[in-house]
């Protein structure tokens, strides 16, 4: 989303695997980003067909003039992040590492201004979470190269956090991306709107993604347990509950109606991106 045809890109992954023809996956420790195929502009707010739209639809054919790729942790996996934006057309302008205990990054920023061909690139991709000093990066990236408007700044679910807007400050987090499995709250199942109805019902408004799947996760170990009592098995035999956890099916949860494959992931494929407005963030699209 925030690249054009012909952008530069700093990225800062955590580890990198394929998943598919057509897209990347992109995490962040255990974060997990995606970034698929687009070459027309209607569903994504740039501005020429062929965008590099990271996140939300990615990766244009040709054109594209530099990406770099640096790391908080993980080179190895990094490395093949870098080797796959190569692979989607993408040139990579600088490869980068940061120290989480740093007090500020405003060398490394200052570094990325001028890696491409003299000048800063399009974008900055950081596969981190927000305390490992995610804000006073951001915070860094805009003093030394200008708004998110200038120089695009996007991540995965580590950074979509209200802590994550609040320690850099809403004006400077404005136009940031962020990247979260599964739908937005907006367009949840009627069994997940009732489940964040009883939430905020009884905690506030929800601000962190994954309390749902929390709520999911401990009514699938639930199954679990009853499926091994049906069957006549000891519910405390670890090894019995979690063959029981991957052997489910069509499980009807907050999430909707979904199973474990052989690889023991989930058969669900969205990915809401979203975008600081406002002090917020706020739902921009949803890829499968």
């Amino acid at each position: 989303m925030p690249f054009t045809a012909g952008a530069s890109g700093f990225f800062i992954p955590g580890r990198v695997q394929a998943s598919g023809d057509k897209s990347l996956i992109a995490c962040g420790g255990s974060k997990t980003v995606s970034i698929a195929v687009q070459t027309s502009p209607t569903d994504c707010p740039c501005s020429s067909a062929g965008t590099v739209c990271v996140e939300i639809n990615s990766i244009p054919a040709d054109g594209t003039r530099g990406v770099a790729v640096a790391t908080r942790d993980g080179k190895g996996v990094a490395d093949v992040f870098e080797k796959t934006a190569k692979d989607l057309g993408m040139t990579v302008v600088g490869h980068e590492g940061i120290d989480p205990k740093a007090a500020d990054y405003k060398a490394l920023m200052t570094k990325i201004s001028t890696s491409n061909a003299g000048g800063p690139p399009d974008g900055i991709f950081v596969g981190m979470v927000v305390d490992n000093n995610a804000s006073q990066l951001l915070k860094d990236k805009v003093s030394i190269m200008g708004d998110n408007s200038t120089v695009k700044y996007m991540g995965p679910d580590g950074i979509q956090t209200q802590a994550f807007i609040d320690g850099a400050g809403a004006d400077v987090a404005e136009g940031v991306y962020g990247s979260v499995a599964g739908l937005a709250p907006e367009n949840y199942t009627d069994a997940g709107k009732k489940f964040l109805s009883d939430y905020e019902a009884k905690y506030g408004k929800l601000t962190e993604p994954y309390a749902i799947y929390g709520y999911e996760a401990m009514n699938v170990l639930l199954k679990a347990i009853e499926d091994v009592c049906a069957s006549g098995g000891d519910p405390t035999d670890r090894a019995a509950v979690t063959k029981a956890v991957f052997a489910i099916k069509d499980f009807d949860g907050v999430l909707g109606k979904w199973s474990f494959d052989e690889n023991g992931d989930t058969t669900l494929t969205s990915m809401t991106i979203y975008q600081v407005t406002g002090g917020a963030y706020k739902a921009v699209d949803t890829v499968q």
